[in-house]
């Protein structure tokens, strides 16, 4: 029995870990895992696309809840953005440099627009930031020159 315990603990441990990752169309995501239940679908990089973006409230069978750092990075297709009211979180960079991003609008349950978040989008002229944001990183929004914001971003 004393050999099966540390595997048994092994085995607890990867209970938590997200699972491998997964495609779906121009999306790349991983699925969170705690306690042997699937949490949510993070995306972990955008593959493609122009113009308007609607990132889906579903991949793999789970909720999309979070978007990573850097996930769209560099994207310079997209023109435009709508994420679902499911995503509860947004990686730091998550849209740095999406040069040719004029809006967006960010879920209602989100509560922090991290660090560098819209860093670059030198076209953004639009986001709609819902009332539940408590935090805005630095320089969430800067570079964004046609942004105009009733505060240092």
């Amino acid at each position: 029995m004393r050999g099966a315990l540390p595997a048994l603990a092994a085995l607890a441990v990867l209970a938590v870990l997200p699972l491998r990752g997964e495609e779906s169309g121009a999306f790349e995501f991983k699925i969170e895992i705690r306690q042997g239940c699937a949490k949510g679908a993070v995306i972990t990089r955008f593959r493609g696309g122009l113009g308007r973006v609607v990132i889906p409230a579903d991949l793999g069978g789970a909720p999309v809840t979070a978007i990573g750092p850097e996930a769209f990075f560099e994207a310079r297709g997209i023109t435009s953005l709508e994420i679902p009211p499911s995503v509860t979180r947004i990686g730091e960079g998550a849209f740095f440099g999406c040069v040719n991003l004029a809006e967006a609008a960010l879920p209602p349950a989100l509560r922090v627009i991290p660090e560098r978040a819209f860093y670059g989008c030198i076209r953004l002229e639009r986001v709609e930031i819902p009332p539940s944001v408590e935090v805005i990183g630095k320089d969430a929004f800067a570079y964004c020159r046609r942004l105009s914001l009733p505060w240092d971003a």
